[in-house]
């Protein structure tokens, strides 16, 4: 049962320090920390959920190409 409990918990905390990420109200060491894992672990998270931590999209490219072009 505590181990349900554990796993429940660091489950929670994953979830929502990835939406943090998201938002880019938090770095990806700082989730690491807090959730005890590895900056990798965390990496390979977002890459397996398919979430954005960058914050630079197409629009992004397009402005940064046209003001050098």
């Amino acid at each position: 049962m505590r181990r349900l409990l554990a796993n429940a918990v660091q489950n929670w905390k994953i979830e929502n320090c990835l939406e943090e990420i998201k938002a880019h109200k938090m770095s990806i060491g700082k989730a690491a920390e807090e959730c005890g894992i590895s900056v990798w672990g965390i990496l390979e998270i977002l890459k397996e959920k398919n979430i954005d931590w960058i914050g630079y999209g197409k629009e992004d490219l397009e402005k940064d190409l046209e003001f050098l072009g």
